[in-house]
């Protein structure tokens, strides 16, 4: 049964995740737990509760003796992250073809045929930031699998935050939704192979336009693995 810390605890979690994926903190930025506990009208226990639940997400660092700080993202660990995107979520999307489950597999139709329909309205964002945000955690759970859900969730959260961080420019929203619709065809033929390559794809596409964002344009040298003509 949800008790009132617990439901102020998920209250400040879900703010403070929403906030800090969006970009609203910057790479290292300090958090003062007293004044997050007065903006979010919470005590000092169900603030700890949440703090450690973003340092399992991978979105805050806890030092001791020093702070609590947000998370920072390396180049190099954010070429690794994108990497392990790539094949996992592959994967992920191979083990969701072979044996989705129904009621989120609809849900995600829903979401990619109208995606305004499940933006927050507090969103203002280009509607693709929000879009991916939404499909990529719906579609882990799609495994049925708890224990991939969360080990996805932590590295999506890792990669969100340094695109909002670093403002990489994201595709369309058409593009994205194009990419999204192929994989859920893909899934609902029953077809692994192509559900896992749409997806690869797709996440390969995001790291690409990370190496020109930090390399410029016709080099993917330091995250495509070599130096290369674009």
């Amino acid at each position: 049964m949800s008790t009132p810390r617990n439901r102020a605890s998920d209250v400040a979690y879900q703010t403070l995740k929403t906030r800090i994926i969006r970009g609203e903190f910057t790479f290292g930025q300090p958090l003062n737990l007293v004044d997050l506990q007065n903006r979010l009208g919470v005590g000092r226990t169900p603030m700890r509760e949440a703090l450690q639940r973003l340092v399992e997400d991978g979105l805050v660092n806890m030092i001791p003796n020093r702070g609590t700080f947000v998370n920072q993202v390396s180049l190099t660990e954010l070429k690794l992250l994108m990497e392990a995107r790539m094949e996992l979520e592959g994967a992920c999307a191979r083990m969701v073809a072979l044996s989705p489950e129904p009621k989120i597999l609809v849900q995600l139709e829903q979401l990619v045929d109208n995606p305004g329909a499940f933006i927050p309205p507090d969103d203002h964002r280009d509607p693709a930031y929000a879009l991916d945000e939404i499909f990529h955690p719906l579609f882990y759970a799609a495994t049925g699998n708890p224990f991939i859900q969360t080990a996805l969730l932590r590295l999506f959260y890792s990669a969100t935050l340094s695109a909002s961080v670093l403002r990489i420019p994201r595709f369309s929203c058409q593009a994205i939704q194009d990419d999204f619709h192929q994989i859920l065809c893909a899934v609902r033929a029953r077809d692994p192979d192509a559900a896992a390559e749409i997806m690869r794809r797709h996440i390969g596409t995001f790291r690409h336009r990370i190496a020109e964002q930090f390399l410029g344009p016709g080099t993917t040298r330091s995250l495509e693995g070599g130096e290369s003509p674009g």
